[in-house]
């Protein structure tokens, strides 16, 4: 086989140009790329939302309807949301909304038939769970979660559950197991009555009792006056008499004296001086 050589080159022959592996794209690409990323990150943005629920636990008797509420802050469209509410457990829920629909199948035994999504306001982001006919067992604490993509967040509510009380004057004996726990945990009516009831009968109460130790005070001050004056007038009574008991006293002596005198003179004259009547 032949042996193949390489061409000799004049020394007046350029020198071949060496192509760079490097790929540079231009500035067309790069401005793409750019535009993208932003885009990425205002779509990061504002998907970032707050679950907001309201901070004061909720108070209902046993069997009564229980509404939870919670909402997005800022406000956003939530029709295309994740929406659930659960306890303890993230799955099953007490209630789960979804692409646009009820999920049943993610949903607890126990909350079906007694659940209605309250959605009137759902695209401003803002809606509630309803719950039938609570019991006790519903006592405690539930999370409302959103979802959109990547971005979640979930707020809680506190709900208590008060039983009802009764008031009887005697206990069957032949039904001990139907007879309801007391818990004297009053409602919020209940409470708001009484306070302004409170409102109005303490000022009055103070006022009564103010005027009752002011006649009191008076009543006394009058007797004491009273009592004073009597023994003034006693001891008035008292001098006048000893003052009457002296004159008489003293008229007496002046009578005895007077008689005295004459029966002297007359038993001077030789006549037998008469006896002295008593005084």
């Amino acid at each position: 086989m032949p042996c193949l050589r390489a061409p000799k080159l004049s020394p007046n022959t350029p020198a071949p140009k060496i192509m760079n592996m490097a790929y540079f794209p231009d500035h067309s690409v790069l401005s793409g790329l750019v535009a993208v990323l932003f885009l990425q990150l205002l779509t990061m943005i504002s998907a970032q939302f707050t679950v907001v629920a309201p901070a004061k636990p909720l108070l209902v008797m046993v069997g009564e309807d229980a509404i939870l509420h919670c909402h997005l802050f800022p406000k956003k469209n939530a029709e295309q949301m994740e929406v659930r509410w659960f306890r303890s457990q993230f799955s099953p829920a007490i209630y789960v909304y979804k692409d646009g629909k009820n999920r049943d199948e993610e949903q607890m035994e126990e909350y079906r038939s007694r659940t209605t999504f309250m959605r009137d306001n759902i695209k401003d982001g803002s809606v509630a769970l309803k719950i039938h006919n609570v019991t006790a067992f519903e006592n405690g604490r539930y999370h409302c979660y959103f979802q959109e993509g990547r971005s979640y967040d979930e707020a809680f509510i506190d709900l208590k559950v008060a039983k009802t009380i009764w008031i009887t004057t005697s206990i069957p004996s032949e039904s001990p197991s139907e007879i309801p726990d007391l818990i004297t945990t009053p409602s919020p009516e209940e409470v708001s009555t009484w306070m302004v009831a409170l409102t109005v009968a303490l000022p009055a109460l103070g006022l009564f009792i103010a005027c009752s130790i002011c006649f009191t005070c008076k009543q006394h001050k009058r007797k004491k006056t009273l009592f004073i004056e009597k023994e003034i007038e006693c001891e008035e009574k008292d001098e006048k008499g000893q003052e009457q008991m002296d004159h008489l006293t003293g008229w007496r002596r002046i009578q005895l004296h007077a008689g005295t005198t004459s029966n002297l003179f007359i038993w001077d004259s030789g006549q037998e001086a008469p006896q002295s009547p008593l005084p």
